[in-house]
């Protein structure tokens, strides 16, 4: 990943931020269809990969890249990890049981810990060490939300003991759509920006909000939900404002796009 084409000073969308550093990572994982095999007679997945994209911004508004990847065993979503869960959460994580006609391929290697090696990876090259990290990690479905918790968010604790944590999940596949009514009998999409708070669905455990960060002229405009699994001392209102920020430092786009920036630079990748 290169240089940022544009940046922004993060302390106008975020005051608490103010001359702290902060890393943002966005994670997605990849995961390849399955191809029939016709002279073996088996359907086989390829091993799926994730993408990691991290920018630090020092305390004097630098912003660093850094970026990685890592091999996981085909449609294995957990950024690390053990391979085999326990419990609860081992039936929602987990495939379920394979057909004789099915293969699913494993890398030679895989890291436990590979979230974590990233971060330790990323603040030695720079030689920065963020007081703040802010995580958008994508692809996670309802189901996964209690794995991700539970070994995603240990490994940025444990790479970054004394650092603040806000780790968000991304939805972007969703159903959801909203309307604003501008007249008697006249309705029209949301204006860009445009937050609606807490999703009923998701009881109190997890604080989540839609954010909609584009204009769409010709049809229903499509939100993004996200989920807060974490969040240590940044305001709801200033995750919100920052995240929409994000949304416009993509560089390869001139407007805002759909995703926070790191997380679309992963998603290429």
């Amino acid at each position: 990943m290169g240089e940022l084409c544009w940046w922004t000073k993060v302390e106008n969308s975020a005051p608490t931020l103010k001359q702290k550093c902060v890393m943002v990572i966005g994670i997605d994982v990849f995961h390849e269809k399955k191809r029939l095999i016709e002279n073996e007679d088996v359907y086989r997945q390829r091993r799926s990969v994730g993408a990691l994209v991290a920018t630090i911004i020092t305390e004097k508004g630098e912003f660093k890249t850094f970026c990685g990847i890592t091999y996981h065993e085909a449609r294995k979503e957990l950024i690390g990890g053990p391979s085999k869960l326990k419990g609860a959460i081992q039936e929602n994580q987990l495939p379920q049981q394979l057909s004789i006609e099915e293969e699913l391929e494993r890398p030679t290697a895989t890291d436990n810990k590979a979230l974590e090696t990233f971060i330790r990876k990323a603040c030695d090259k720079h030689k920065v060490y963020p007081s703040h990290v802010i995580v958008y990690r994508d692809g996670v479905a309802q189901s996964q939300l209690e794995a991700v918790e539970r070994f995603e968010i240990s490994q940025v604790k444990s790479a970054l003991p004394n650092a603040f944590i806000s780790y968000c999940i991304v939805q972007k596949r969703i159903h959801t759509r909203f309307l604003l009514q501008l007249g008697v009998g006249d309705m029209g999409n949301p204006p860009p920006g445009t937050v609606i708070m807490n999703d009923l669905k998701l009881g109190e455990k997890y604080e989540n909000f839609h954010l909609i960060p584009t204009v769409c002229t010709l049809s229903t405009v499509k939100p993004v939900h996200y989920i807060i699994l974490r969040n240590d001392k940044l305001p709801i209102k200033e995750l919100q404002q920052l995240t929409y920020t994000f949304c416009h430092l993509y560089p390869n786009w001139t407007n805002s796009i759909k995703l926070p920036f790191v997380t679309q630079a992963a998603h290429k990748m």
